[in-house]
């Protein structure tokens, strides 16, 4: 029987990596009258915050949200910075509206909704990984967290079936599929599926629960104002 090669870091990895972006992150609520882009096109000011550069996904949204088409917003930004600058900052102004700034490592690496609600990489991590390691006969296969996803996928030896195929006889085992995404690119998923043991690849069906970042609008205040991490365990949230 031929087992696939683990992807990804190990699972203790993965938690200590969560653990280190959970301590390095910041995240901010302001209208985009208290924002600016400098003239660089790489960098916002927020009000009595900081200066924070911006990823490369962060400016995408700035862009959704303004209205600046993707492909003009990076020609800009490589070949007239002080452009693109007049053009978010105008929008920033004439439009205004309240956004969630997420920071990473003191970049900003979203810019969200303000009714955005924080499940973050760590209230998962917390919730799944304690069953994951007591679970017996439940083997993970591959795991990996980045600023953009956490993903985790692991099947049980201890639910383990044939089928009939092509190949008679292939072996398959129950499995289960960990996703979320801090910075707007999915919801939380936990999704079953069906691991055959002779490839690389599950089978993934229907299912599981899904759990958009949807919440409330974020209380209204009139200055920037940081949200603190317990903010985000809210009794609704849990």
């Amino acid at each position: 029987m031929r087992h696939p090669k683990k992807q990804g870091r190990s699972l203790v990895d993965v938690a200590t990596e969560i653990q280190r972006q959970a301590q390095s992150k910041k995240d901010f609520i302001a209208s985009t009258k208290q924002l600016a882009m400098l003239e660089d096109g790489k960098t916002i000011a927020v009000e009595n915050t900081g200066a924070f550069p911006v990823t490369d996904l962060a400016l995408t949204q700035v862009g959704e949200r303004t209205g600046i088409p993707a492909k003009y917003l990076r020609r800009m930004q490589t070949e007239a910075p002080e452009l693109l600058a007049s053009n978010v900052n105008h929008w920033f102004k004439e439009a205004p509206e309240r956004r969630m700034v997420r920071t990473l490592d003191g970049n900003i690496r979203a810019f969200l909704s303000d009714r955005y609600m924080r499940v973050d990489n760590i209230d998962v991590a917390e919730a799944v990984l304690p069953v994951l390691q007591q679970t017996d006969g439940l083997r993970i296969i591959s795991s990996e967290v980045t600023e953009h996803r956490l993903y985790i996928k692991a099947s049980s030896n201890l639910v383990r079936g044939e089928i009939k195929s092509r190949r008679i006889g292939d072996l398959v085992e129950a499995g289960v599929m960990i996703a979320n995404s801090e910075v707007g690119l999915g919801a939380i998923r936990v999704t079953p599926f069906a691991h055959f043991l002779a490839c690389l690849n599950g089978m993934t069906r229907e299912g599981g629960a899904r759990w958009n970042h949807i919440g409330r609008h974020a209380d209204e205040k009139d200055d920037v104002y940081a949200l603190l991490s317990d903010e985000a365990k809210q009794a609704d949230d849990s």
